[in-house]
C-alpha cells in the first residue's frame, strides 16, 4: 500500500494512446492512478470528476496528495486547484499558533 503523504503538483496533461487515455500531473509523464469516477475528456481535454464536474483544462496546475507504489505508480488521492491550495495555505499561515506550533483547540 502506498503512502499517502506525498504530494505531487503540476499542470494537468493527457494523452490518447493506442491502449487508452494516460493523463498526469507536472511536465514529465509518469505513470499515475486516478481516484476511482475519474476521466478524461479529449475534445476540450478536461479532467472530469467523479460527479461530472470539469476539475482541470489542459495545463491547469492541480495539486495532489497520494503516494507512490512499489511499481512506481504514483496513487491520486484529494485533488485542489493551484488557486484553491494558495488560499488555504495562506489561511494556514494566518491561523494562531501556540508555542508548540500546533493550532490552539477552541
Amino acid at each position: 500500500m502506498p503512502s499517502t503523504l506525498a504530494l505531487m503538483a503540476g499542470p494537468f496533461h493527457a494523452l490518447l494512446t493506442p491502449t487508452g487515455v494516460i493523463a498526469w500531473l507536472g511536465e514529465e509523464r509518469c505513470p499515475v492512478t486516478w481516484p476511482d469516477g475519474f476521466s478524461v475528456r479529449l475534445d476540450p481535454l478536461e479532467l472530469i470528476g467523479p460527479d461530472g464536474q470539469v476539475l482541470a483544462r489542459e495545463g491547469d496546475v492541480l495539486y495532489a496528495t497520494g503516494g507512490t507504489g512499489a511499481d512506481g505508480t504514483f496513487s491520486i488521492g484529494p485533488l485542489e486547484r493551484q488557486e484553491d491550495w494558495d488560499r488555504r495555505q495562506a489561511e494556514l499561515r494566518r491561523a494562531p499558533r501556540d508555542l508548540r506550533g500546533r493550532l490552539p483547540n477552541h
